[in-house]
């Protein structure tokens, strides 16, 4: 388990969160409950992680299920991987020599492999290094974006009743 963020930290992820999701073109009300939040944290005397580990972040004024998740995943994991999600780029590409193999794919996740075409998702700040390693194997044809709304709107929330998960 990671050391515990302080508040401050943690504050800090929510403010990111909130601004990627206000990027990616979000909901109104869920960038603000984000920056709301970030709020509530920083201005917090006690401990967020402790009462977060306590089971108690629902007792902050305004913390609902959706943040208290994320409070949890940051505070046990020290990350948020929906933030991960929100920048990684999407890479359908297709070679004229053979795929490289995983390992020499900086970043990659979700590969995917169909004869000499490659289909991944990949941070945005490896873009650079993978292009340069799938370049010594001879780009055919490369399509590369960042996720759609309707991708960000699904991770976002469960599906079931359009409250936040």
């Amino acid at each position: 388990m990671p050391a515990s963020p302080d508040n401050a930290t943690i504050a800090d992820r929510l403010d990111e969160l909130a601004a990627l999701l206000d990027l990616a073109g979000a909901g109104h009300y869920a960038v603000r409950a984000y920056r709301r939040a970030a709020e509530l944290v920083r201005g917090t005397p006690a401990p967020v992680a402790e009462l977060v580990r306590r089971g108690e972040a629902r007792r902050l004024r305004g913390i609902g299920p959706s943040i208290e998740a994320r409070l949890v995943e940051l505070v046990e994991t020290g990350t948020l991987a929906e933030m991960r999600h929100l920048t990684d780029t999407s890479i359908d590409v297709t070679l004229s020599g053979p795929v490289p193999p995983a390992g020499a794919l900086p970043g990659v996740r979700d590969l995917g492999v169909d004869g000499q075409r490659l289909r991944c998702l990949v941070p945005t700040a490896e873009l650079g290094a993978l292009l340069e390693a799938l370049g010594r194997s001879g780009i055919v044809s490369l399509v590369s974006q960042p996720p759609t709304l309707e991708q960000l709107f699904l991770r976002h929330y469960d599906g079931s009743d359009g409250v936040p998960s």
